[in-house]
């Protein structure tokens, strides 16, 4: 994938070494497969009620 993409994965790493911890916007539980421990969220299904202040775009 890197060379038919044009890309290097370790020089990506080594370039984003700084984007650390939530002060970057990263959530302590993002990168699951490092600590072992992630986020799981569950969607249901509910109803969308069209309000007076509800605008199609």
């Amino acid at each position: 994938v890197e060379k038919r993409m044009g890309v290097s994965f370790e020089s990506e790493r080594e370039s984003r070494q700084y984007m650390r911890g939530p002060e970057h916007g990263i959530h302590p539980l993002a990168d699951s497969w490092k600590s072992g421990r992630g986020i799981k969220a569950e969607l249901r299904e509910t109803d969308c009620v069209k309000t007076a202040t509800t605008t199609a775009r």
